[in-house]
């Protein structure tokens, strides 16, 4: 386990043993753990947004989707970069909820936002227990009770959400007490959820450059 101090909350980064091992204690409880996945527009949001950083500092568990956004904040152990780059932690929590059998309720901002969710997750395990499928209802006129109820009436042990962290953000911290369900799993819009191939030249040079700027932006909101 490794902490990193990162727009002023400590984020703890963990092997996937450790996050794995956690996950099976999370599946015990009636409230939500989030597991929160990072990319490098939610890295941007929680610069300037108080609201996704509150939301980034509560999770449980934090996972990247790239490899270089851990060498821009100073993780650099090349087994761990290795884990991210292949999705260990996600395809093999994904194969212990789906050889369980445990019950999981997919969650995103639309209808279509939804289907794709579930269209992807079936690429990595076509066999998930998925028995509730919501819409969270967001910005002024959202009703998240009607949400929660509709979600709990179900009995997820997981829910995954695929949908803007900000407007995530939004109703999580309103709702996140009310919520039974031992883990929540927040993937961000653009994630690929299968392991990487081997990546061009060109994309390799747009993460570095990509890297440095948020390296860069980090380091100039610590001296704000």
């Amino acid at each position: 386990m490794q902490n990193v101090t990162i727009l002023g909350i400590t984020l703890q980064d963990r092997s996937t043993e450790e996050s794995l091992g956690s996950a099976v204690r999370f599946l015990r409880n009636s409230s939500p753990n989030v597991i929160a996945y990072i990319d490098y527009p939610i890295l941007r949001s929680a610069i300037t947004n108080n609201r996704v950083r509150d939301f980034l500092g509560s999770a449980a568990i934090i996972e990247w989707t790239e490899p270089y956004l851990m060498e821009a904040v100073g993780i650099t152990d090349p087994g761990r970069l290795t884990e991210v780059g292949s999705r260990r932690f996600l395809i093999e929590e994904l194969t212990a909820i789906a050889s369980g059998g445990k019950p999981v309720a997919l969650v995103g901002d639309s209808d279509q936002s939804v289907a794709n969710l579930e269209k992807r997750l079936g690429s990595v395990r076509n066999d998930l227990n998925i028995v509730h499928r919501q819409i969270l209802s967001t910005g002024e006129n959202g009703n998240p009770e009607d949400d929660i109820n509709s979600i709990n009436q179900c009995a997820p042990a997981m829910i995954i959400s695929c949908m803007d962290y900000v407007s995530l953000a939004e109703w999580f911290r309103y709702s996140s007490s009310m919520i039974n369900a031992g883990i929540w799993l927040a993937l961000p819009e653009g994630m690929s959820l299968m392991p990487g191939q081997n990546k061009g030249v060109m994309t390799r040079i747009c993460d570095f450059f990509k890297g440095r700027l948020l390296k860069l932006r980090l380091d100039r909101y610590k001296e704000v």
